[in-house]
């Protein structure tokens, strides 16, 4: 039997509902880098942003955005009560709109909350089964599995008796920036990094003249995050494939239109003098991958990395600047003997309680460090600022941002939060030791 050809797409409406995915507690500020990036109508939820606008908006945010982790294109919420309404909803909609019947395709299924369907191997199962049927039956051919990079990656949200049938427009996560060679020792994920250089308000930093240092730099992620964002260049430019790019609703033009304007934006960020941007580590090989990552990264000229002990570190002249440092903790180092030293780290005079080789405070033996740590500039040197330290157990890295806003406050305000109890106590105790007067 010859094969029958699909039909062409609809047109797209021009109010499409997309949603951004973001790491726990990193939703304000990814809603604030959509409303900068022209999405519109904006409004946060629990991990993402949702957001209207038409396809451009959503392909800026997937080349653009520093900080979310997934675009998705919303289809449609369909009966889930159980894998047989599953299926029938998932039926009804026209795949072949979104994917040739000879491509690839691949499905997420979560099951969240009180979800009818609990087996997330089995309603990704069914959902492929119920995509490939409509296909063959429209088409007369039927689309195969590639898990690991297929044409079209379907993300199905289940909870309750519904399910979120949606397109992820960006393939891989957004965090997979494609700089990335070795991850030397742990490294944090390069959104979550980007995240916690915006929150300290690194772009303003930067614009002032204030530099960058990271003493404990590992693979150098804070350091090229922040390269990338003095130097205006997009994140997702270095990527070589996209979710969208076997799309039947992709739009080929528009997103070479938008990567010209990237690539012409980072042009002109590369030729403009910066702050130095210096990232050291007391190990050779992280060293050595900070400057791979950097030269992958295309910003080696504007960031300096070198072997350096913590000790030994030296923030760069000029401006008051910014101190960031993801410190080893827990078993990705091994235990390690905790020292805690007071340094000065001007101009003007800083001063930071450093961690040096720790996975434990002295003071709290039972508690490990937050896998960041982050020193920022005071103008009180004889104070410990706010900005100065954050605490909190090294497995909750999704609260991480919603734990530094609790620590500084929402509008930046001086408060001191050293965990609760006595542990507070102790932390306090040791701090007048160091003579140091958190208040």
């Amino acid at each position: 039997m010859p094969a029958r050809a699909c039909p062409v797409p609809a047109p797209m409406s021009a109010d499409l509902p997309f949603f951004a995915t973001a790491p726990r507690g990193v939703e304000p500020l990814l809603a604030a880098e959509l409303a900068a990036l022209g999405a519109a109508p904006v409004r946060e939820g629990t991990g993402g942003v949702s957001f209207g606008d038409p396809l451009e908006t959503a392909y800026r945010v997937c080349l653009w955005s520093r900080t979310a982790s997934r675009v998705l294109r919303l289809l449609a919420r369909v009966p889930a009560a159980d894998a047989d309404a599953l299926y029938a909803g998932v039926l009804d909609l026209p795949w072949e709109d979104h994917l040739d019947a000879d491509g690839t395709l691949a499905v997420d299924f979560v099951a969240a909350g009180r979800s009818a369907i609990r087996h997330t191997q089995f309603g990704a199962q069914r959902v492929k089964d119920a995509v490939c049927d409509r296909l063959r039956e429209r088409c007369g051919r039927r689309p195969s599995v590639d898990r690991a990079a297929p044409d079209l990656r379907i993300n199905v949200h289940a909870s309750g008796e519904t399910a979120d049938v949606a397109l992820d427009l960006s393939g891989e996560s957004l965090h997979r920036r494609g700089y990335r060679e070795d991850g030397a020792l742990a490294p944090l994920k390069e959104n979550l990094a980007a995240a916690l250089l915006l929150k300290a308000g690194w772009p303003a930093i930067v614009e002032a003249g204030g530099a960058l240092l990271d003493p404990m730099c590992g693979s150098g992620t804070f350091v090229i995050e922040a390269a990338l964002i003095a130097a205006d260049r997009a994140p997702g430019l270095l990527r070589p494939d996209w979710g969208f790019f076997g799309w039947r609703g992709h739009d080929a033009g528009l997103w070479r239109q938008l990567v010209l304007e990237a690539r012409e934006r980072a042009a002109a960020g590369l030729a403009k003098p910066l702050p130095a941007l210096v990232g050291s580590d007391h190990e050779a090989r992280a060293i050595r991958a900070a400057l791979t990552n950097a030269g992958q990264a295309e910003i080696a000229k504007l960031v300096h990395f070198e072997r350096r002990e913590l000790a030994g570190a030296v923030p760069p002249k000029g401006a008051p600047g910014l101190v960031i440092v993801n410190p080893p903790y827990g078993t990705r180092i091994g235990e390690m003997r905790p020292v805690v030293r007071r340094r000065r780290l001007g101009p003007p005079i800083l001063r930071a309680v450093v961690f040096d080789e720790l996975t434990q405070m002295a003071a709290l033996p039972s508690r490990q460090l937050s896998p960041v740590a982050f020193f920022n500039r005071t103008e009180r040197p004889e104070a410990l600022h706010p900005e100065f330290g954050l605490l909190c157990p090294p497995a909750d890295k999704g609260g991480l941002l919603k734990k530094f806003e609790r620590l500084i406050g929402r509008e930046r305000q001086p408060r001191h939060v050293f965990g609760d109890g006595a542990a507070a106590e102790r932390i306090v105790e040791d701090l007048l030791a160091l003579g140091l007067s958190p208040k």
